[in-house]
C-alpha cells in the first residue's frame, strides 16, 4: 500500500504536534523549563506511532530526535550509538555539538558527509541570514551548500555567551532549521 503524497507532512505534523515546546533548545546540554520527561516523550510517541503505523526501522531515529528536542542528550545519544545510518550519524553529530563535544560533533558530521537534508537547510538559512546581515556569522552556506563544520564552530564560539544575545538566539533559529529538516526526513 502506498502513502498518500502528503503523508510526509502529515507525519511530521503529528510528531511536531506530539513533541511541541514553546522554547527552544539552548545550544549546549543545559535542561530548559517546561521540556517533557522521557515517560512523557515515550508515550506520546508510541500513541502517534500505533495511531500512523508507523514503520519500527524508524522510531528509534524519531525517538532520538524527541529526545534531543527535549535536551535529553544522553538518552538520545543510547538510541544512537549503535545505528550505523546517516540519520544516526546526524543525530549523534547534534548530541554532541549540544554535550558540548566539538571535536566528536565534527567526526560525526565529517562521517555523515553530505546528507538529503542539506540542500533544505542551505536555503532556509540562507533566507534568515540575508535578513540578519547585521550579525557576522562565517559562511554557514558556501556555494548553496550547508557547511556544518562552520555552523559547529559559530556554537562553540558562542556556547559560553548570554541566551539572550542576538547572535546566539539566531543559532538556536538555525539549529531548529536542522532539526526540522532532519525530523521531516526521518518521518515515513
Amino acid at each position: 500500500m502506498t502513502a498518500p503524497a502528503n503523508s510526509i507532512s502529515h507525519a511530521f505534523s503529528l510528531i511536531t504536534q506530539a513533541i511541541q515546546i514553546d522554547t527552544l533548545p539552548e545550544l549546549g546540554p543545559r535542561v530548559r523549563p517546561g521540556v517533557l520527561s522521557v515517560h512523557t516523550l515515550e508515550s506520546r510517541l508510541e500513541a502517534v506511532f500505533k495511531s500512523w503505523n508507523m514503520p519500527r526501522s524508524q522510531r528509534p531515529l524519531i525517538r532520538a530526535a524527541a529526545l534531543l528536542w527535549h535536551d535529553h542528550l544522553d538518552a538520545a545519544h543510547v538510541l544512537v550509538q549503535d545505528e550505523h545510518s546517516a540519520d544516526a550519524a546526524f543525530i549523534h553529530g547534534i548530541m554532541h555539538r549540544r554535550e558540548p563535544d566539538f571535536s566528536n560533533a565534527k567526526y560525526w558530521f565529517h562521517r555523515l558527509g553530505r546528507h538529503a537534508t542539506f540542500p533544505l537547510i542551505a536555503s532556509q538559512v540562507a533566507e534568515i541570514l540575508a535578513k540578519e546581515s547585521n550579525l557576522s556569522l562565517d559562511p554557514l552556506i558556501e556555494g548553496q551548500k550547508w557547511n556544518p563544520m562552520k555552523f559547529i564552530d559559530a556554537c562553540e564560539e558562542s556556547a559560553s555567551k548570554p541566551v539572550n544575545e542576538p547572535r546566539y538566539l539566531l543559532l538556536q533559529r538555525i539549529q531548529q532549521i536542522e532539526f526540522d529538516a532532519l525530523l521531516r526526513h526521518v518521518c515515513p
